[in-house]
């Protein structure tokens, strides 16, 4: 389930639309703080409407997979770096 929910881009374009509906009301923007407020005061506004991600009790094995594969890449790297 979990790789179902993280396979589609929903999830990056309800967010998306989200701050595209609270930032749409903002005529002037002043500086890049104000941007990022908005947007920050979007993202907020967002999750209270988000509803829980299925297949969520696997992110753990999903973060020691992660993990586990950063550590391969960056010994492979550090090989090839000692090879040269």
């Amino acid at each position: 389930m979990l790789e179902r929910s993280l396979c589609s881009t929903n999830i990056v374009e309800n967010l998306n639309g989200s701050i595209r509906q609270v930032t749409r009301r903002v005529k002037t923007w002043k500086t890049g703080t104000m941007a990022l407020r908005w947007v920050a005061t979007a993202v907020i506004d967002a999750k209270r409407k988000f509803r829980q991600l299925r297949g969520y009790k696997n992110i753990s094995k999903l973060v020691q997979y992660l993990n586990a594969r950063d550590q391969q890449l960056n010994r492979a790297v550090d090989e090839e770096e000692m090879a040269a």
